[in-house]
């Protein structure tokens, strides 16, 4: 069983655990179509022969002496169908059922084949064009459905020896006495078997070919695609296509590195939520996001979580724009702007208007997922954010909008002053920490 349980797995070598599902869910569903194509080829053969080929023979022809065996043959292949069909089932495949149902179907063309030529003493420049050498290409075909290379070699050789066996075989068989026509002799002679059958192992070698660079294909889409549904979890939307090259140890260990933080929040939100309707608060809090959202986003930053009327947005991690510090500045004033034209709209509907705080800080944070297990996140965190925060709510006490640091606007480069719309405040304390920080607003 070694080497069987080795070519089974020869795709899941260092692969996570939900790739592995999710291609065993692929081989499941593969073996499912080979089943009922099973059927399909046993019902029909058998109810073939019944209906049209028996009522046309006489008792004594060849094909009624033979008739037994190919009903044997199409009841039981209908069998092998059925039972693989009720085991190709969630919960119920396992991977050496694909190779024992393939050496199953290999086995019954084996048998179609050699009853064949051995009853009605075919000659080798007959039996290569016999019916079952047709079933031949189906039943590598259908190999193809389960994307294994290996297996798809393993039927192939399986093939090519029973042709082998059976050339060798009818060579000292005697079969060659009954000689066909000369014509028909002119057409098949023994060359043109041997390029019958080195087309048969081309053909063969050819889908191998195929199956194996599909295989692969697969394996990266589903890699690809599972790292990028787990990144989701911790990362915005519009970072995870991006991310997903990264590796997990990587993002677990995160970074450190120069970043700008900006909070949004709604003022007085809990009393505003008291005199609307749970639709009413809902479409307001989506409104806001977007609104939020899409500022953040025209200015090159991330989203990095909603957390009731409150937005949190980084810019210049974790991959560092051109100019994060100045994204930022600019995202603060036109979120502020935005949230005037909204505004606009909601008095003209006879609704109440909302008042944002934002505070915007630049600094050092540390960039990474933490957490653990399922509950994964990709975040900032540092002094830097705890300041954002913080200036966010000295809106409050400041009557505007807008609060940013000195710091932040130094990094963008930005014009502090009355002159340029930003207004210097008293030095702020800010709560945890020892000293003031200088600071400016804009209403």
């Amino acid at each position: 069983m070694w080497p069987m349980t080795v070519a089974m797995n020869w795709t899941r070598k260092s692969v996570p655990a939900e790739v592995a599902r999710l291609l065993t869910e692929a081989e499941t569903s593969a073996e499912r179509i080979v089943a009922l194509v099973r059927c399909g080829l046993g019902g029909a053969a058998g109810a073939l022969f019944l209906a049209v080929i028996v009522p046309a023979t006489t008792p004594d022809s060849l094909v009624a002496r033979h008739l037994p065996y190919i009903l044997a043959f199409s009841i039981g292949y209908l069998a092998v169908g059925i039972a693989s069909f009720v085991l190709a089932q969630p919960g119920r495949f396992r991977g050496w059922m694909t190779w024992l149902f393939t050496t199953l179907d290999l086995c019954f063309w084996a048998g179609l084949t050699i009853s064949v030529v051995v009853k009605m003493k075919v000659p080798t420049n007959y039996f290569i064009a016999t019916p079952p050498v047709v079933v031949t290409f189906l039943i590598l075909a259908l190999v193809s459905l389960r994307t294994n290379p290996l297996l798809q070699t393993y039927a192939l050789c399986f093939t090519v020896a029973v042709f082998v066996c059976l050339f060798v075989w009818v060579q000292n068989s005697g079969f060659e006495e009954a000689q066909p026509p000369a014509a028909v002799m002119e057409l098949l002679q023994r060359p043109q078997n041997f390029m019958r059958l080195s087309m048969l192992l081309v053909m063969g070698l050819t889908l191998v070919c195929v199956t194996f660079r599909t295989r692969r294909l697969v394996d990266r889409a589903i890699v690809e695609t599972t790292q990028r549904n787990a990144l989701t979890r911790y990362l915005p939307p519009q970072l995870a296509d991006r991310m997903a090259q990264i590796d997990d140890r990587r993002l677990r260990e995160g970074a450190l590195q120069q970043a700008a933080v900006l909070f949004v929040d709604i003022r007085g939100f809990t009393t505003l939520a008291e005199g609307v309707t749970p639709a009413a608060l809902s479409s307001l809090l989506g409104e806001f996001r977007s609104i939020v959202e899409a500022e953040v986003h025209a200015h090159n930053g991330i989203v990095d979580k909603f957390v009731g009327d409150s937005v949190m947005a980084v810019f210049g991690a974790p991959e560092a724009g051109a100019d994060p510090a100045a994204d930022a500045v600019a995202c603060a004033v036109a979120i502020s702007g935005a949230v005037d034209r909204w505004n606009d709209a909601r008095r003209r509907q006879k609704l109440e208007p909302v008042v944002i705080g934002v505070g915007a800080h630049w600094g050092e944070v540390f960039c990474g997922a933490v957490g653990h297990g399922a509950r994964l996140e990709f975040t900032v965190l540092g002094d830097t954010v705890n300041i954002a925060s913080r200036l966010e709510e000295a809106t409050k006490e400041a009557r505007c909008r807008v609060v940013v640091s000195k710091a932040l606007l130094d990094a963008a480069r930005a014009q502090p002053g009355a002159e340029a719309g930003w207004i210097p405040l008293r030095d702020l304390q800010i709560r945890g920490r020892s000293g003031r920080m200088q600071v400016f607003a804009r209403t």
